[in-house]
């Protein structure tokens, strides 16, 4: 299971997998595993995907490979 941004995740049983992107706000999510084989990862952005800020201010458009935005507002 994939989770995009979140505030705890709880995973019980066996042989699960849990891979999140972000937590809700700057925190990590609280994590919980009862059972045997759960795994609870975190989604890393390969450095391609991540464009550096140099002089980008608010307002100026920004390039992700498959999407397209603004700095300070949603695509």
């Amino acid at each position: 299971m994939k989770v995009e941004a979140t505030r705890a995740i709880s995973v019980t049983g066996s042989s699960n997998s849990v891979t999140w992107k972000r937590g809700h706000g700057k925190s990590k999510p609280k994590i919980s595993r009862t059972g045997m084989d759960n795994k609870v990862t975190q989604e890393k952005e390969s450095p391609d995907r991540i464009q550096k800020p140099s002089n980008l201010t608010r307002g100026d458009p920004i390039s992700i490979p498959g999407k397209t935005g603004y700095i300070g507002r949603s695509a």
